[in-house]
């Protein structure tokens, strides 16, 4: 015997599946589909939450806009300008290929230099 769910049917199933993770928050939805059916519920928490979803829409239209300006103020910033940027990396570089191998012979020497002074 083989079922055959119908469309109406499939329906039903996603809203009383939406209602059923809406429920531990908003447990007024799930005595509001048990009473009017789960179509009204649905329809309940989408104007309950309309609210939240515009102040969240603004939110994230307020940080879209903030990293623009922090992007766009970077851009005008002297150090990242082409010619400041090439020389102080340039500079940053020639700094690492000269002090990391001083750094790591003075952690290498330095303390058997001190251990044998004291044997």
């Amino acid at each position: 015997m083989k079922i055959k769910i119908t469309k109406d049917q499939w329906k039903l199933i996603l809203f009383f599946s939406i209602i059923i993770l809406i429920a531990p928050f908003a447990i007024e939805t799930v005595m509001l589909a048990e009473l009017a059916g789960a179509e009204f519920a649905i329809g309940f928490l989408l104007l309950y939450l309309k609210q939240s979803i515009l102040i969240a829409r603004q939110k994230i239209a307020q940080f879209i806009t903030s990293i623009e300006n922090i992007a766009s103020m970077l851009s005008r910033h002297t150090a990242f300008r082409e010619g400041h940027f090439l020389s102080h990396a340039g500079l940053s570089l020639v700094v690492i290929a000269i002090g990391t191998p001083v750094f790591y012979v003075a952690i290498v020497w330095y303390p058997v230099l001190l251990a044998g002074t004291y044997t």
